[in-house]
């Protein structure tokens, strides 16, 4: 049996925007969150889900820079994306 693991993540968050560029002891914060899922042996793939959206263009960049496994989807409707 295969196992995805998604995680979704954007930069427009009203509270602390751009949150998961937040840098903690020379990683951000989706670095550390990828680091330590890619640990587990169970899981076939990692996919980032993140919104379709100018403002994420960056964030996709950023995951694409790091060769990651990106889906891009709606920005409103969290479950379709």
């Amino acid at each position: 049996m295969k196992i995805s693991i998604i995680i979704q993540t954007r930069v427009g968050s009203d509270r602390l925007p751009y949150k998961c560029f937040i840098n903690f002891n020379g990683y951000t914060l989706i670095e550390w969150i990828y680091r330590r899922i890619y640990k587990t042996k169970k899981a076939n793939s990692i996919i980032f889900a993140i919104p379709n959206s100018k403002k994420n263009k960056v964030l996709y960049n950023y995951l694409k820079s790091k060769n990651l496994n990106v889906f891009r989807g709606s920005e409103n409707d969290v479950v379709s994306r």
